[in-house]
Order: C-alpha cells, then sequence, then structure tokens
C-alpha cells in the first residue's frame, strides 16, 4: 500500500481533495511542523472576590504621657517623662486575591451562522507511463463549501462546520474528480477552537495544527503513522459500502478514459491545518489557509490510480473565507447561492 501527500483537503471546515490519483515520496512526508497544543484559553471567570480588607487592628494603647515631674526649682524644667508606648496600629489585614479578571470579551460578534468557502491549491506530479500522456504536471484546485455555526465562549470561539459541496478542479484533461453522496453524508463535522486576538483595530482568530481525518481511528493524530493495510483495525468503514476507507470517483478522460473509465478509489486521509482569520467587517471572514495532508488508497478500480504522485500545497493561493447568514439557510441555499455569497 502507498502512501502519499493528499490531493484533497476535506476538513470539513478547510480540507483538500486530491485530483489524479496516486502516492507521494514515503521518505518525505512533509514536515507539518510542531504540534503545540493551542487548547483552550481556559475559563477566564468572574473577577472573583476581592476578598475583605481585614482587620485593620486596634491603634494600641497610647500610653501614659510619663510623670511630667515636679516642676521644682523653676529655674530646672525637670524631667518631663517618657511619652509611653504609642502602641503597635495592628495588621491591616488580607485584602484577599483579586480573582483572575480573564481576558475582554470581543465587542465583535462571532456568534451566529456562516457559508465557508476553503480553496485549496497544489502542484500535482504524477507519472501514468502511457504513450501520448507521459507526466502529468498540472495545478489543482479543490474548493469545499460549508455550513458553520459559531460562537464565542469562555475566551475563546469555537466552530462547527458541516460540508455541503466539494469541487474539484483537477488541471488536467485526463481525470475528473467528484465525491458521490455516500461520501459527503458520512464525513463528520469539523471542530475548531480558535484563539483570539485584538489586531488592527478588529480582531484574529488563530488555530495551528488541527487534525482531521478520514476512515481511521489513531491514538494520537498528529504524530502516529497512518496505517497502510486495509485489515488493520484502525482503518474504518466510514461510508458504510463493506470496504475499509470511503469510496471517491476517478474517471478518466481524453487517453484516460480507456484506461481508467468510471473508476473509484476506496481511501483514508488526514489534513492538517493552521489558519488564521481576520474580521473584515460585521459580515464577513478572510484568512490563511495553509495545508499539509496524507492519503492512502486500499483499493482502486485501475492500477493507474494508485501510481505516485508528488503534491505540493500552495499556501500563498490558499484561502478560507466566511460570510454571515441567516438561519433560513441550509445547505442546499448557500450551495444554489454560493456565487452571489462569495462574490
Amino acid at each position: 500500500m502507498k502512501k502519499f501527500l493528499i490531493l484533497f483537503f476535506i476538513t470539513l471546515f478547510a480540507f483538500t481533495v486530491a485530483s489524479c490519483g496516486g502516492d507521494d515520496d514515503p521518505d518525505d512526508t512533509g514536515n507539518t511542523g510542531n504540534t503545540g497544543d493551542t487548547g483552550d484559553t481556559g475559563d477566564t471567570g468572574d473577577t472573583g472576590n476581592t476578598g475583605n480588607t481585614g482587620n485593620t487592628g486596634d491603634t494600641g494603647n497610647t500610653g501614659d504621657t510619663g510623670n511630667t515631674g515636679n516642676t521644682g526649682d523653676t529655674g530646672d524644667t525637670g524631667n518631663t517623662g517618657d511619652t509611653g508606648n504609642t502602641g503597635n496600629t495592628g495588621d491591616t489585614g488580607n485584602t484577599g486575591d483579586t480573582g483572575n479578571t480573564g481576558d475582554p470579551v470581543p465587542t465583535y460578534n462571532f456568534d451566529g451562522v456562516w457559508a465557508q468557502k476553503a480553496i485549496s491549491v497544489a502542484n500535482t506530479k504524477s507519472s501514468t507511463g502511457i504513450i501520448g500522456v507521459g507526466d502529468i504536471d498540472a495545478i489543482s484546485t479543490t474548493v469545499t463549501i460549508s455550513l458553520v455555526n459559531m460562537w464565542y465562549e469562555d475566551g475563546v470561539v469555537k466552530s462547527t462546520a458541516a460540508a455541503c459541496d466539494i469541487d474539484v478542479d483537477t488541471g488536467s484533461q485526463f481525470m475528473e474528480i467528484t465525491f458521490p453522496d455516500s461520501y459527503m453524508s458520512s464525513l463528520i463535522p469539523t471542530e475548531y477552537t480558535f484563539e483570539v486576538f485584538e489586531e488592527g483595530g478588529g480582531y484574529k482568530l488563530f488555530v495551528e495544527n488541527h487534525v482531521y481525518t478520514t476512515s481511521v481511528e489513531l491514538e494520537n493524530p498528529l504524530t502516529d503513522d497512518m496505517p497502510l493495510d486495509g485489515s488493520d483495525p484502525r482503518v474504518k468503514d466510514q461510508d458504510g459500502d463493506g470496504f475499509p476507507g470511503m469510496r471517491i470517483n476517478a474517471t478518466g478522460k481524453s487517453l484516460l478514459s480507456p484506461v481508467i473509465g468510471n473508476g473509484w478509489m476506496d481511501i483514508a486521509s488526514r489534513t492538517i491545518t493552521t489558519h488564521e482569520i481576520n474580521t473584515v467587517d460585521e459580515n464577513n471572514l478572510w484568512g490563511t489557509n495553509i495545508w499539509n495532508g496524507e492519503q492512502i488508497i486500499y483499493a482502486a478500480s485501475a492500477d493507474l490510480l494508485k501510481n505516485e504522485k508528488t503534491v505540493t500545497p500552495l499556501h500563498d493561493q490558499s484561502s478560507i473565507k466566511f460570510v454571515r447568514i441567516d438561519d433560513s439557510y441550509d445547505c442546499a441555499k448557500i450551495i444554489a447561492e454560493k456565487d452571489a455569497l462569495f462574490n
């Protein structure tokens, strides 16, 4: 079984899908970076009880002024005596802890329903070994449209995204990739937790090394090796068709039509993403889509679909955008109005 960088990007939130079958160099999976742990910023909590100021204490006994002594001989004033001990003023007491005041709540309203468009672009190189086709070197573009629920909670912004549509332009005249209903309906919504920062008069959302997988269960999703054998118990039949992995359609075109025909691949995948998303105005968020991934093919209708390939993400051409919508929108309405929403 071959292992290669993903040509798909289906995180439901920003997940890239491979354009032309094949695999990457198994010796170079790409450096996904340190995972870090973005974690939750924690509960900002109430400011806490400032505590009692404590007992300021008694001012103490000021003491006797002492014996002023006899005036005696008016020549000598005599001993005026000691003024006595004025006493201790006492401790002011423990003012208590002020508690955790927490981060200020953003003035921007992140709460609500959003339509999301993730664009993932990659340079793909593969060899067909077919005369007249030869090596394929293409720029593939995957556009994922999702329905997103977003809200602010305890100092972070959380979101849940469900993929509505995935469209792949393989950049090649020889291959078309599509996703059957069984694939789309089996995708698990993606959950994100974003850190929130004030920046440039607005706000920035940030998440690093977010992991999304399909058809596999890994103990450590960020660092575990992907299983290469479909019989591995970590591989799941996520779309319920009776075969390991999830099935996607791969249709050969032009000179590859007789070789591939209406083909298919059973795959598992892992995508790791980092996003910096900025507020543009009250209804728009735009940001970066930094992604890397792997795809494993467990079975395919043609050997050509399992040929090795090299996929290089083009991060400067990849992006993510959110547009605020109302509760009347579902996936069908977003897809129908996507051109107007994301113009």
